[in-house]
């Protein structure tokens, strides 16, 4: 799976994770996001599936060549990172913090949960 998105280098792997240094990778749900406004937002799909809908303000470069366009993101805002369901997004989102961006923030389920989030009903208290 990691060659689909151009991670094609791999030495070797971890069988028992248990004794790795762990971190909580920010996320966010699409019901918590109101707007875009305070995010650079990276939206790793395929240019056919942006075309055909995305975020706003969201600049589309497809995952498997992030590590080749690091220069056109910014180092100095928050990223809000998502691709269709996940998968993509969380492999993306991890190769951009080997290369030092360290404030992303995934949006849990993808451009899918924000489309199901936006259908939904508001609930009155």
């Amino acid at each position: 799976r990691l060659i689909r998105v151009g991670i094609d280098n791999v030495i070797g792997f971890v069988s028992d994770i248990s004794e790795l240094d762990r971190f909580k990778v920010e996320t966010i749900k699409p019901q918590e996001l109101n707007n875009t406004d305070d995010y650079f937002v990276l939206d790793v799909r395929t240019a056919n599936d942006y075309n055909e809908g995305h975020l706003d303000n969201a600049t589309q470069i497809h995952g498997s060549r992030i590590m080749w366009n690091l220069d056109k993101l910014p180092r100095d805002k928050k990223i809000l990172s998502y691709c269709q369901k996940g998968l993509t997004n969380t492999i993306a989102s991890s190769a951009l913090r080997s290369a030092g961006f360290n404030d992303i923030v995934e949006l849990e389920g993808g451009y899918s949960a924000w489309l199901d989030a936006k259908r939904q009903p508001a609930l009155a208290n």
